[in-house]
């Protein structure tokens, strides 16, 4: 595992209790980087020189490396007080069971997983130094170069709690070295970028330069027996994951609250007590569990079969489709990231996985490179993106089928009936009346055994104060009015969402047809059914409902069981969601993948339904967005509704067609 985390107050590292955590240990300070040599920075660097590095200067404080920057003031609207960056804490912690394998291994192995640490560690840094230091030049930093690194890391035993735990601290001062000789600050993203490889680099590298028994149990952790009792040795050298687990009250936490709960109940760090203490209490433990030292040394040292070297292309193919089932768009270093992993214990050099792999992305039969979509990092570096093959042939299916679906005029609204929807939505409406239409709604969903929802007289009346201004009118003819079964409509704007879609509700709604809406999320299916009362479902659920599983159909019929046994009636596998003269709207759909959006398809073709797939407002564009499946619904959107001649009413309101170059603040007011 690796981690970065930015430091801000260097008095945290160099104050007495933390210096004597990070420089009293049984391991020296080592300096890595190609820039220590120029800056004639060694091993042998005191407490001193290391606080002068914090603060930008040279160890022995005669220069000054980069500038002195005084962040006093507070951003404006939000309240932080501006730090200055002084460095990046890299933390590398391998598996659990290195660390137990090397408390209970004598004096030369336990020197050897050292090594193989401080290899793997200086590998890692490596290519920190070579694919992300960048630094900054000219004013207000507007330029970026490439710079060499500048680090020192501190090797530890334990954990806070006093668990065997071996980790290296790699502090990477942010000081970077320009090719012509002068210095300058780091560019911070891409160090978070390359965060992943950085720690797969680690992984492969340690696993490499470990005995074979300990490098192969990574592997197969728990599928011997020797094994299976060392997990058990880990699980009870896990206080700290225990002690997280026990105050994360929410069972389906999320890796933020984690972390959040991990800093917040964390104890200070202090001077740790003698190395020879330590092991000498940690093998104790272990010979609790019926394990002793001496036998899981013999195992260590016991031959292991010699197996060939693997190929390449195995690796990248097993690397492939583990990407895929992750996303369908990639940049180099996610392929590499996986490639590395599957790489692992495998003996194959880390840089000859890179190397391959970067040749391989060449190689246009298996990748697509993406030349119209770039992401911008560090400034001046673009990272072309990647797609696969088969995620292309899936896009270009799903693109056939709804062309073909979009002919279809069998849902198109009359336009009478728009119309005076739009009259309606564009005044303001009476609360009562809404209330009255929201318990007709309650009957109906009770006729249909479906269950009712309370009513919200607060949200009804700030509803029936908003109006539909002529902007939105053509965004709802456009999607009452066009053809085709599979409707993409894209560039909503944001305000007043809800309110268009609970007005098209209802004008489908008169006409017939029963209203279904789909989001991706939970939370955003609970949201839109409170805003708009249109009966909302998770994607989740209606894949599971549309074509369920068989863990799906025995837990609806256990479930009919339980409800048997207490005289209940029986609960059937209830019918699909989707049925002939049924709209479902799809809310946010660039952010689903392009497999979602076949099986949705597919679904309303085969039952006769209508689909309308909606893409997020211009404003939330970055948030989640899958950029393969907003390519696919940008090139299948509703273009028609766009008319000019159709954009504004005369009877709605008495303003003109704006300027295209006005604002909208401008527009509303």
């Amino acid at each position: 595992m690796m981690k970065v985390a930015k430091i801000s107050k260097p008095t945290y590292y160099l104050r007495e209790q933390s210096a004597e955590y990070y420089l009293g240990g049984e391991w020296p300070v080592r300096i890595l980087g190609t820039a220590a040599v120029a800056l004639g920075i060694d091993d042998r660097t005191t407490r001193e020189g290391l606080a002068n590095l914090f603060v930008g200067l040279s160890p022995d404080g005669t220069k000054r490396l980069v500038q002195d920057q005084q962040y006093r003031d507070v951003h404006q609207g939000c309240g932080k007080v501006r730090q200055k960056n002084v460095g990046w804490d890299v933390t590398f912690s391998p598996d659990k069971l290195v660390s137990v394998y090397w408390a209970m291994a004598d004096e030369a192995t336990r020197r050897k997983i050292e090594a193989a640490l401080e290899h793997a560690v200086e590998k890692a840094i490596g290519y920190l130094e070579r694919e992300a230091a960048f630094t900054r030049r000219g004013q207000g930093g507007a330029r970026r170069e490439r710079a060499r690194l500048l680090a020192a890391t501190f090797t530890h035993p334990a954990s806070r709690a006093g668990d065997p735990q071996l980790h290296v601290h790699a502090v990477v001062f942010n000081i970077g070295l320009r090719r012509d000789g002068t210095t300058g600050t780091i560019v911070s993203k891409p160090l978070f970028d390359h965060q992943k490889v950085c720690g797969s680099i680690f992984r492969t590298e340690l696993a490499n330069r470990l005995p074979p028994r300990i490098a192969q149990s990574l592997v197969n952790a728990g599928h011997d027996r020797e094994s299976d009792l060392l997990v058990r040795v880990c699980e009870h050298f896990s206080t700290r994951s225990r002690d997280i687990r026990k105050r994360l009250a929410d069972p389906n936490h999320t890796e933020k609250d984690a972390t959040r709960v991990a800093l917040a109940s964390r104890p200070p760090k202090g001077q740790e007590p003698p190395l020879q203490v330590m092991l000498d209490r940690w093998r104790a433990e272990v010979r609790q569990f019926g394990i002793a030292p001496e036998d899981i040394q013999r195992w260590i040292e016991r031959p292991l079969t010699v197996t060939p070297r693997p190929e390449f292309k195995p690796i990248l193919a097993q690397a492939v489709r583990t990407l895929n089932d992750e996303q369908d768009v990639f940049v180099e270093r996610d392929i590499v990231q996986h490639a590395l992993d599957a790489s692992t214990a495998s003996g194959l050099d880390a840089d000859l996985v890179i190397t391959a792999t970067r040749e391989h992305l060449r190689n246009r039969r298996d990748f697509i490179p993406l030349a119209t979509v770039r992401q911008r990092v560090a400034g001046v570096i673009r990272e072309l993106r990647y797609m696969t093959r088969a995620t292309d042939d899936t896009l270009a299916d799903i693109e056939r089928q709804i062309r073909r679906l979009s002919h279809d005029r069998t849902f198109v609204m009359r336009n009478h009936v728009v119309e005076g929807l739009i009259t309606q939505y564009s005044t303001t409406r009476h609360p009562v009346l809404e209330e009255m239409k929201h318990h007709r709604a309650q009957l109906i969903r009770a006729a249909r055994r479906q269950p009712t929802r309370p009513i919200d007289r607060n949200r009804i009346r700030e509803q029936a104060a908003v109006r539909l201004d002529p902007r939105w009118a053509v965004y709802l003819r456009g999607l009452l009015q066009a053809p085709g079964r599979v409707v993409v409509m894209n560039d909503w704007p944001s305000a007043h969402r809800d309110l268009a879609l609970k007005a098209a509700a209802e004008a489908w709604s008169r006409s017939g047809q029963v209203v279904l809406a789909c989001t991706h999320r939970l939370k955003d299916a609970k949201r839109l059914e409170a805003n708009t009362g249109i009966s909302t479902v998770s994607l989740r659920r209606f894949e599971l409902k549309s074509r369920p599983d068989l863990l799906f159909q025995l837990r609806w019929h256990a479930m009919g069981l339980v409800r048997t046994a207490f005289g209940a009636p029986a609960a059937r596998l209830s019918p699909p969601p989707l049925e002939r003269s049924q709209v479902l709207i799809v809310d946010r759909a660039d952010t689903l993948r392009p497999q979602e959006i076949r099986m949705i398809v597919e679904e309303s073709d085969r039952h006769g339904a209508k689909v309308v797939l909606l893409m997020a407002p211009r404003a939330d564009h970055h948030r989640g967005r899958n950029p393969a499946t907003a390519n696919l619904l940008s090139r299948c959107a509703a273009s028609s509704w766009r008319h000019p001649g159709r954009s504004w009413q005369p009877d709605l309101t008495d303003q003109t067609k704006p300027a295209e170059h006005q604002r909208p603040q401008e527009l509303e007011r």
